[in-house]
């Protein structure tokens, strides 16, 4: 059947839920790493696992591979941005983060100011999901789904 998938949310709300009951709903091993200004650590009771970090190098210390699918959720700038920094040189083949256009131009270009290659860009998907009009927790959770899917299936 292949090697287990897992799905790392990191932060908490209505979309990293979703992402948990649908992550599971799918059959991957669903991960939570909630920040520690994180509100609602237990409303994850379908998660696999929930860890409450303190610092962007505790996520890291959770040793996602190659097979895991980060997404960052979080609202919290000051825990998600050095999360993605963290994660980008590892091996995970996708790093998803919600975020605005332009946040999400503006986190490219400071990534690339730090000196992070195309490769390595190539795996941040920001905004995250595909383009599908999703308007809805579940319906973000499922376009971010969708493209964690169109990753995995590429060729």
């Amino acid at each position: 059947m292949g090697d287990i998938v897992e799905l790392l949310v990191v932060g908490t709300g209505p979309v990293a839920s979703a992402l948990v009951v649908l992550g599971e709903a799918m059959g991957y091993h669903v991960r939570v790493a909630a920040g520690p200004r994180s509100p609602s650590v237990g409303e994850f009771d379908g998660a696999d696992e929930v860890i409450v970090t303190l610092t962007p190098s505790e996520v890291e210390a959770l040793r996602p591979g190659a097979n895991t699918y980060v997404v960052i959720c979080g609202n919290d700038e000051e825990f998600s941005r050095p999360v993605l920094r963290a994660l980008l040189p590892g091996p995970v083949p996708y790093l998803g983060m919600m975020a605005s256009k332009s946040h999400a131009s503006q986190l490219i270009d400071e990534l690339k100011a730090l000196g992070f290659d195309e490769a390595a860009l190539a795996k941040v998907h920001s905004p995250v999901g595909l383009p599908i009009g999703s308007d809805t927790p579940e319906e973000i959770a499922i376009s971010v789904l969708a493209q964690i899917v169109q990753v995995r299936r590429k060729p």
